[in-house]
């Protein structure tokens, strides 16, 4: 069994809940913190760490990084992370034009996402640059 962070916002959080269930991860251990608690997590070892909201206190989360073996991280509000991050897979992903997968376009019910470079998923499978169409429907 996988331990993984998310850290994110109360509002982000929820949607990820339902998505995720939707989803299952196999048999992987999810915990969402925020970056007022972020401290009480920082001796854990984890094996992927996620950031999607903005970390004011870069400094504050460095700790944790050191302790995750993967990290994905939404470059929208986190450009700086990248610096301090060392030895570490990782995947970026928003808006961001030096995002590793970002949104090319939006339609009503779907969206194409764009891996913009080859990478290596946390599972060690390889990803080729390609297109993905979504399906943004509620069902």
């Amino acid at each position: 069994m996988s331990l993984i962070e998310i850290i994110t916002d109360d509002v982000s959080k929820k949607r990820l809940h339902e998505t995720i269930k939707k989803q299952m991860i196999d048999s992987n251990e999810i915990i969402y913190i925020n970056e007022e608690n972020i401290e009480n997590m920082k001796n854990i070892k984890f094996e992927t760490t996620i950031i999607n909201s903005k970390i004011k206190d870069i400094e504050k989360i460095k700790k944790n990084i050191d302790n995750s073996r993967n990290l994905i991280i939404n470059l929208e509000n986190n450009v700086n992370i990248k610096e301090i991050v060392e030895n570490k897979k990782m995947i970026t992903y928003g808006y961001n034009s030096k995002s590793d997968i970002t949104i090319s376009s939006v339609k009503e019910e779907q969206l194409i996402l764009y891996i913009q470079r080859n990478l290596i998923s946390i599972f060690n499978r390889k990803i080729d640059i390609q297109e993905i169409k979504v399906n943004m429907s509620n069902s």
